[in-house]
């Protein structure tokens, strides 16, 4: 979604003067670019891109939202973001050349992909991204504590603390200790969402089955290996990611194909 949200902001913003000039996606083995002709319109800046509103193709927009590919006016770089930090991936890098912008998504992250893959199983609860830090943390050194989670996020104490008791209230942490001695550890049922194989594994099967018909979806994923569906997607995101699999259509139209070799 976040590469959707680039590409449209591409097409809707970029500069229609530069004749014979295009829209450029590059994908590289640890990057994927998309390079929209034109320096950013009116008053924006890189530093401002987020507060920032200006529609330099008017109509192009409309036409955009039409179509249902615009939600909503100028909230393109926030869900860009947003889809990544709720992935657990770095935010995408703004670059505005001399005659072009970029948008950069490394999709590198302080986290592993099998952690990724794990929170995934959770993704019926609708977990925002700092609940999500702080459950692959306790998952990854045993438990968190608020100022350990303060210093993953960007919160506040209250902030932090109501983050932490909302995943006790779930049932997916654990409290104990008091004052400076209280931390949150997984629960028995947050332990026991584990995958059935090992993420190469997983990883190695849909690519295979994509490889042999060309072609595989969220429910071949599901029946190839058992999962629900947030975890498939996350498998074939984390294979487009890689740049394996490269992902058409929408929603539940969605499929994925083998990549090119570049």
């Amino acid at each position: 979604m976040a590469l959707r949200e680039a590409l449209v902001n591409a097409v809707g913003h970029r500069d229609y003067s530069l004749r014979g000039a295009a829209v450029e996606v590059r994908l590289y083995h640890d990057a994927v670019e998309v390079e929209s002709p034109g320096t950013l319109p009116g008053y924006v800046t890189v530093e401002n891109l987020r507060e920032a509103q200006y529609s330099r193709n008017e109509r192009v927009m409309d036409a955009l939202q039409r179509l249902g590919l615009v939600e909503e006016a100028g909230q393109g770089i926030d869900r860009m973001i947003a889809e990544m930090e709720d992935a657990l991936l770095a935010p995408p890098e703004f670059e505005e050349r001399s005659a072009s912008f970029v948008v950069r998504f490394r999709g590198g992250s302080v986290f592993a992909a099998e952690d990724r893959l794990w929170v995934s199983r959770f993704g019926h609860l609708d977990l925002s991204a700092d609940a999500k830090v702080a459950l692959v943390f306790a998952r990854r050194w045993g438990a968190i504590t608020n100022e350990q989670l303060r210093r993953l996020r960007p919160l506040d104490r209250q902030a932090s603390r109501t983050t932490l008791q909302d995943l006790v209230a779930r049932g997916m942490l654990e409290a104990f200790g008091r004052g400076r001695g209280a931390g949150y550890r997984l629960s028995e049922s947050a332990h026991r969402a584990r995958t059935a194989a090992t993420l190469g594994e997983q990883l190695r099967t849909v690519l295979n089955h994509a490889r042999r018909t060309g072609v595989v979806v969220n429910s071949d994923v599901r029946g190839l290996l058992g999962v629900d569906a947030p975890t498939a997607r996350s498998i074939l995101e984390e294979l487009v990611l890689r740049g394996l699999l490269v992902s058409e259509g929408e929603r539940r139209g969605r499929r994925y194909l083998t990549a090119r070799p570049l």
